[in-house]
């Protein structure tokens, strides 16, 4: 039996490697005799350029940057020859994202990527003149304007001198019911007030920005993405948006490998609505479908919903078997422990059915 482990990270927990590997021991608890391919995923949040990295073979850069508050910090991003050119590998949450900063000290109103402009600027001195950059996991609401300030007067020059391409993990714009602010500015501390606020600041970017580029790039998808860091790129730079789980996907040549699978298991930390524009396992389902191959997803925590229901999934579980805090769900000890026993209970009912 060739069962395919795919899971993206479980924010917080284990990284996508870890919980592959906690899935991968669950499966061989119950059936020793499977043939099992792990392939860590990321869908362009945390993670995705060290996942990038891992297939590519690429080397490794520190540089000394600040997060979304200021405090200075040490990001780790990657480079690699892609196509001839040197590339780097960066996530905007390597300096800008929103796990490196404690829930106590969030502040979306002055939260900053100037941190990522930091990165982007060191990897540029470096002789990358490609890059691709993961969006998803940002501490952030700024349109990208951190950035903007950290290249500074050298921004103009970078911008063109550069090709981008932008890993999303949402398709959503850059303002609205469905942009930014009202989707994700709650995730990240901010308050009814706060969201309304910043989506008027993005409104006011937005029209600068048409007047300095002539670039209309609020409804184009993932634009939203990153606190509107998209929409930045995409209006200054030479800038290609894709999926970000599309684009690893296709780096493992994922198609050929699940063509002739007899189950795909996937997960991560949270499945719910948002799962549907873009997140990890829509990806891997689209796929799955394609060669009507089973796939069961696994969460942390899992919202059901009528989307989620008619998706495709053969099945979707929620790896928690009890009530427990967040705070203990979350411990990567508890977290591996769940999705392992969640795994080999799947895994039990998998074998009677041979």
């Amino acid at each position: 039996m060739k069962i395919i482990i795919c899971p993206d990270s479980f924010k917080g927990s284990l990284t996508a490697v870890e919980a592959a590997e906690a899935i991968n021991e669950g499966i061989h608890s119950v059936c020793s005799g499977c043939n099992t391919i792990m392939r860590p995923l990321a869908d362009g949040g945390e993670g995705t350029s060290a996942t990038i990295a891992s297939i590519n073979e690429a080397a490794s850069i520190s540089v000394e940057t600040f997060n979304a508050i200021g405090d200075k910090i040490t990001a780790t991003y990657y480079t690699s020859y892609i196509n001839g050119k040197k590339t780097a590998l960066m996530d905007v949450a390597a300096a800008s994202g929103l796990t490196l900063i404690s829930p106590q000290k969030r502040d979306i109103m002055s939260a900053t990527s100037f941190g990522t402009g930091v990165m982007l600027k060191d990897a540029f001195d470096k002789g990358c003149r490609n890059f691709i950059i993961g969006l998803g996991g940002s501490a952030t609401c700024d349109a990208g304007t951190g950035i903007m300030k950290a290249l500074c007067q050298d921004f103009d020059y970078i911008a063109s001198h550069i090709d981008v391409t932008v890993l999303c993990d949402v398709d959503n714009p850059l303002f609205g019911p469905d942009g930014a602010a009202y989707t994700f500015a709650p995730q990240k501390g901010a308050s009814p007030q706060q969201v309304v606020a910043l989506d008027n600041f993005l409104k006011q970017w937005h029209r600068e920005t048409i007047n300095k580029t002539g670039r209309n790039v609020a409804i184009a998808p993932g634009a939203g993405a990153a606190g509107g860091i998209g929409a930045m790129f995409m209006a200054y730079f030479n800038t290609k948006a894709v999926s970000g789980i599309e684009a690893v996907l296709d780096l493992y040549g994922f198609n050929k490998e699940v063509s002739d699978a007899d189950l795909v298991i996937t997960g991560e930390g949270r499945i719910d609505s948002q799962t549907m524009h873009g997140k990890t396992c829509m990806g891997v389902l689209r796929r799955c479908n394609k060669y009507n191959v089973p796939i069961i997803a696994l969460g942390g925590s899992v919202e059901y919903n009528d989307k989620l229901e008619k998706a495709g999934f053969t099945a979707i579980f929620s790896i928690l078997p009890s009530a427990m805090t967040l705070r203990q769900a979350m411990t990567p000890s508890t977290a591996k422990q769940n999705l392992t026993e969640t795994t080999r209970q799947i895994m039990k009912i998998v074998r009677s059915r041979l």
